[in-house]
């Protein structure tokens, strides 16, 4: 995520490129609100995972169901990440796992709207940590898993015996 302190000013959401959960599977991306969203307004970074409409839905099954962890990496190695899982489970509303039949992408996402604290971001000595560097936070998905009972329903049946 570039231009952090404009998204912030203009108390916007930054949109990731759109990936995929794996081949042939759900279209998602992330949304950064870099000043917050919810309990997090004015204070944290909050991060939603955001269903797209994908070439790949009509042979999917609805809603969603699976989880997505991604890290906020701290700039200044490969330690002391901040990591977060976000899980579509039965107790997700609708709105948020059902498949996008209008526009591109999902009106809202699903998440944490207090990922990291504001104050959190800039260089640490002590920890050696920094996750807002040259006006950019790094984000990078580091899994995405479908729940198991959501993908047996989809293979075919000589699998599952």
């Amino acid at each position: 995520m570039d231009d952090f302190i404009e998204h912030k000013n203009k108390d916007d959401r930054w949109f990731s490129p759109p990936f995929y959960t794996h081949n042939g599977g759900y279209l998602m991306c992330l949304a950064v609100f870099a000043n917050g969203a919810g309990r997090g307004s004015n204070t944290h970074v909050s991060v939603f995972a955001c269903l797209m409409a994908g070439e790949n839905d009509s042979n999917l099954k609805w809603p969603f169901r699976g989880a997505v962890t991604f890290s906020l990496l701290n700039q200044r190695g490969n330690h002391h990440h901040v990591t977060y899982t976000i899980a579509f489970s039965d107790g997700t509303p609708d709105v948020y796992c059902a498949r996008v039949v209008s526009g591109k992408r999902a009106k809202s996402g699903w998440g944490n709207p207090t990922i990291i604290a504001h104050s959190d971001l800039a260089y640490n000595k002590q920890n050696n940590t920094e996750y807002l560097s040259n006006n950019s936070l790094h984000l990078r998905i580091e899994r995405v898993s479908i729940f198991s009972s959501h993908i047996a329903s989809k293979l075919p049946s000589w699998h599952l015996n």
